[in-house]
């Protein structure tokens, strides 16, 4: 569920962050939020950053997983959906996004648990959500939207090496059990958090604005999430939205070396190139 959050110490820290005015990156943010100091740049320095811990684990994992679940979360308007678009785009059939659930009717050409997992009410989501059939959900206007499990279950079944949820950073911890609890063969999972690589004001007087319309809750929660990521975060990636090729494509080839790194051979010979790109390391 898509919880208010904020941090009681908001209007002080929205006052240091406009005078300062940092970009929004791991070594620049130490200064407000120290946790970020357990970050560093990965090998080619294209916009991830890692902890010792998770590139421990992945190390320890290497060639084990047949598939990755990509906890793909960020700050709004930080460009997720972009990498997970170019992921799809360098590497056709290569990852899949987790249907989620919705109580407003199907359109004409939508299929249930093909675009959505369609309930015919209400009521009926939140019965579902009474009975504990749901890992998160959010209410839009006069509908509900949300993440069943069997539609997380569901997609560990099928071909694709990567699959992708952009539930939000309140929810790892439930997808985390639920993988834990009841999924028999579980997945390489990684949690990853996106921020522009921008710098604060620009962010928060200008991006937000034009992203969202309630932009007063949406930056209370963009600082309640910048204090948590560090501590929740696998990897950071300080996403050039302003420079989107070829940056995008760079950082987005240094995220997939990563996975590729916990991934058997059998599941890596499911990756296809397009015949557009090539998956080589770039130049620094």
């Amino acid at each position: 569920m898509s919880v208010s959050v904020s941090l009681p110490n908001e209007i002080t820290l929205k006052k240091q962050l406009s005078k300062i005015n940092p970009y929004l990156c791991p070594d620049k943010l130490t200064k407000f939020f120290p946790q970020y100091a357990n970050f560093s740049r990965n090998t080619d320095r294209f916009g991830v950053w890692h902890t010792p811990a998770i590139k421990k684990r992945i190390s320890q994992n290497s060639h084990k997983f047949s598939k990755v679940l990509l906890l793909l979360s960020g700050v709004a308007g930080g460009g997720k959906d972009a990498i997970r678009e170019k992921i799809g785009q360098l590497y056709p059939n290569s990852i899949f996004k987790i249907i989620t659930a919705t109580s407003r009717p199907p359109r004409e050409d939508e299929r249930h648990a093909v675009d959505y997992y369609f309930y015919d009410s209400l009521s009926s989501f939140k019965t579902a959500i009474q009975k504990k059939e749901l890992l998160e959900w959010v209410t839009q206007g006069n509908r509900l939207y949300g993440l069943p499990k069997i539609s997380l279950a569901d997609a560990l079944l099928r071909p694709e090496p990567i699959i992708v949820t952009h539930v939000e950073m309140t929810a790892w911890s439930k997808v985390s059990k639920f993988i834990n609890h009841d999924v028999k063969n579980k997945p390489f999972i990684l949690k990853v958090f996106v921020v522009p690589h921008m710098k604060y004001n620009q962010y928060a007087n200008q991006w937000l604005r034009k992203q969202r319309e309630d932009y007063d809750a949406r930056l209370s929660r963009t600082l309640w999430e910048l204090d948590k990521a560090p501590g929740e975060a696998n990897l950071l990636i300080s996403n050039h939205i302003d420079k989107i090729t070829p940056f995008l494509e760079w950082q987005t080839n240094s995220l997939l070396r990563l996975i590729w790194e916990v991934l058997t051979p059998k599941a890596r010979a499911k990756f296809t190139k397009s015949k557009f790109t090539k998956f080589t390391k770039p130049s620094k």
